[in-house]
Parts: structure tokens; C-alpha cells; sequence
């Protein structure tokens, strides 16, 4: 593969960042973008020292354009909020925190806590989890539950879960909502998640209820209107969504800790079953190891009961493991 130069990267980063927010003064400035361009090629340089094959594959292969999209809104708060202590001698500890002097600094810091869970979406190939493809099955399983009509329209339609999944997961939902919208949104995404280091399981129900919110417009569309407000999601209300979203990463929760219970219940069931027919199946070993007076039918029925319990046992054992 023909390494890309530094410098070539380095303009690469530098387009992407001009096209993101466009439209926004505070993301153009010309500070805003010279940070955001320096973040950015750090981040693809700690990417590729992270890897086991950095040796092997070129610094350029580790950057993505979403990336510079991830990067906007984390920082446009950070420079939003940030003090210039040189005027304000006299502020707090927590305030200090704040110095504008440490804007690029903090904002890395905080992007790559965002960027950490996505790595196996932004590169399958990395072998981190989940992938993209593991992503679109739960969003699908989502919808399955949530609306089959809606799930049954998009696969009747041969509409790829991913060509929306990629814009809602990757850069989550930094193209899709105004820069307001989206710190609404991660406030809420950030407060749900209670892992560390974090997963964004509830991304995915951020996911599915956008796509739930254009249902009525979706079932009246033929095929080439609904991969349209799925690729270009319209205004979305934002509010709603949060709100649909959390009902359901509750709802799911609720349906995880139901179906681990019912395992776990069926699994002390089955456990149970098996010792008894074990039991029997031991007892009926010793009848015709011992008793030689048992006659040839009974001896033949015997051995068919066996056969059968020990097939049942087996079926129950692959089901319990699965």
C-alpha cells in the first residue's frame, strides 16, 4: 500500500474540518479549525501506536472523516466554556480546570473517551467489539420489538440497516442535529451509560427511535423515498427522541434481565430433569446388567427407552448452551 505523507493527511484533516459546520462562525474561526486539524492528526498517530499492526499499515489508514465530525460539538463546549485565567487571578480551583490555555489538551481527552467505543465501527478490521454489523442486528432487533410493520417495510424493501446506522453510530448524530440539539442528545447519552470505559449501549435506541419517528412517513414511501429520509434524516425533534430513546433502553433492560431470569430458570429446569432421567436411566443399566430373567421384550423396550431419554438429554444440553 502507498503511504500517504504527513503533509498529505495534514490537508485532508484540514478540508474535512473546513466542511464540518459550515455554517457555524464558532467552528470556522480560524483558532476553532487549526486546533481541531491538530487534534485530529494526533488522534490517527495514537491510533496507529495502539494497534499491534502500526508497523505494518500507514498513519493515514487510522483517520476517518466522521472523526473530524465526533470532534466539532466536544470541542465547541470546551472552547465555549473555557477562562482565560490571565484576567481572573483570583477564580476557584474547579474554575482553573477550565483554562483556555489547556482547550486542545482537555478536548483530546474527552474525544478519545467518545471515540473508544466506536473503534469497531469506524474499523472492523481492528477486531474490536461490536462492529458496525453487530450494531445494525441490534437497532434491527430493536425495531423488531418495538414495530414489526416498520421493521417488516424496511426489509421487505431491501433497506440496508447500516446506510442509516452509519450516520446516526459513527458520528452520533453530530451531522444529523444543530450543535444545540446535539449536546441535548449527549448530555442524555452520557448520564445513561454506567460503564467504564463507556459503551453507548443506548445509541442504538437513539438509533431506532429516529427511525420510528419518520414511521408514518416511511410506510406511505416507496423504496427510493425512504432510503432518502433515512440517508438525509429530516428535522428530527430532538426532545422526542431523547424521550423515545430512553423508553427504549428501559424496555429493553427490562426485557435482557426477563430473558437471563427465564435462562437461568429453564437452565435450573433442565438441570433438574436431567439428574432425575439420569437416575432412571442408571436404574434401568443396573435391571438388565443384573437380571437375567427379564424376558426379550421387556429387555428390547428397555433399551429403546434408553436410546430415547438419552436423546432428549443430549437436545436438552445444546439447547441449555446455546
Amino acid at each position: 500500500m502507498m503511504k500517504v505523507p504527513a503533509s498529505v493527511l495534514l490537508r485532508m484533516i484540514e478540508s474535512d474540518v473546513r466542511r464540518v459546520r459550515s455554517d457555524s462562525p464558532e467552528s470556522q474561526a480560524l483558532g476553532v479549525r487549526c486546533a481541531s486539524a491538530r487534534i485530529l492528526f494526533y488522534t490517527a498517530h495514537k491510533l496507529r501506536e495502539s494497534t499491534e499492526e502500526s508497523k505494518r499499515k500507514d498513519v493515514s489508514s487510522y483517520y476517518r472523516q466522521s472523526m473530524a465530525e465526533l470532534l466539532a460539538p466536544l470541542l465547541g463546549v470546551v472552547v465555549r466554556d473555557s477562562l482565560v485565567l490571565s484576567r481572573s487571578p483570583t477564580l476557584d480551583a474547579f474554575s482553573r480546570v477550565r483554562d483556555d490555555r489547556f482547550v486542545e489538551a482537555d478536548t483530546f481527552a474527552l474525544f478519545w473517551q467518545v471515540l473508544t467505543p466506536l473503534l469497531g465501527t469506524l474499523w472492523p478490521q481492528c477486531g474490536k467489539e461490536p462492529t458496525l454489523e453487530a450494531r445494525c442486528r441490534h437497532i434491527e432487533a430493536l425495531l423488531r420489538d418495538e414495530d414489526e410493520q416498520v421493521a417488516t417495510f424496511l426489509k421487505n424493501n431491501s433497506v440496508d440497516t447500516s446506510l442509516f446506522a452509519v450516520r446516526c453510530l459513527t458520528p452520533l448524530f453530530a451531522v444529523t442535529l444543530s450543535l444545540d440539539d446535539v449536546e441535548k442528545l449527549w448530555d442524555c447519552m452520557f448520564a445513561a451509560n454506567d460503564h467504564e470505559p463507556p459503551t453507548f449501549e443506548i445509541a442504538h435506541c437513539f438509533a431506532a427511535a429516529a427511525v420510528l419517528q419518520l414511521r408514518h412517513r416511511l410506510l406511505r414511501a416507496d423504496r427510493y423515498e425512504s432510503l432518502q429520509l433515512l440517508t438525509r434524516f429530516p428535522a428530527l425533534d430532538v426532545d422526542d427522541l431523547i424521550l423515545s430513546a430512553q423508553q427504549l433502553h428501559e424496555r429493553s433492560d427490562s426485557t435482557v434481565q426477563s430473558v437471563l431470569a427465564s435462562s437461568h430458570t429453564a437452565s435450573l429446569l433442565s438441570h433438574s430433569a436431567s439428574d432425575a432421567a439420569l437416575a432412571a436411566l442408571d436404574q434401568a443399566r443396573r435391571v438388565l446388567a443384573a437380571d437375567a430373567a427379564v424376558s426379550s421384550e421387556t429387555r428390547s423396550a428397555l433399551v429403546e427407552q434408553i436410546a430415547v431419554v438419552e436423546n432428549a438429554l443430549q437436545s436438552a444440553s445444546r439447547i441449555v448452551n446455546k
